[in-house]
């Protein structure tokens, strides 16, 4: 049953089903049934421990290898160059405000305030510049 799911979804996925997806080199051996975690966790646990802990270097490591990182968990990246590395965290706040722009349905009001919250955190105030 489950090597004929996995025909079915290699089929619909690429042309050649699992042969087409392994390649000529791989097509002989059977695909593997389950996904191989170590004990330490996914790479997402990982970021989000390190994220945690507030290790930058470690979350430069672990981020590298994910393919996407939430807006929530870009945020608190962002936080964490806020207390971390200062020099970087305008670059790094102006890219998050364009990803926030662009994926979450805001208008220009809520871009200036959070444009004005960046703005503020780099500046090392912890209080909103709004009351």
């Amino acid at each position: 049953m489950k090597t004929e799911a996995l025909e079915w979804v290699c089929e619909k996925r690429w042309p050649g089903g699992c042969r087409g997806a392994l390649g000529p080199a791989r097509a002989h051996r059977p695909a593997c049934e389950h996904l191989f975690v170590t004990a330490s966790g996914s790479p997402y646990t990982l970021f989000r421990r390190s994220l945690e802990m507030g290790s930058l270097p470690l979350v430069r490591l672990h981020a590298a290898e994910l393919s996407r990182i939430a807006l929530g968990d870009a945020l608190g990246v962002c936080l964490l160059f806020a207390r971390a590395e200062p020099a970087s965290f305008d670059r790094a706040a102006t890219r998050w405000l364009g990803r926030l722009c662009c994926e979450a349905p805001i208008g220009l009001g809520d871009a200036q305030l959070a444009a004005a919250a960046l703005h503020a955190l780099g500046r090392g105030e912890r209080r909103a510049p709004w009351p």
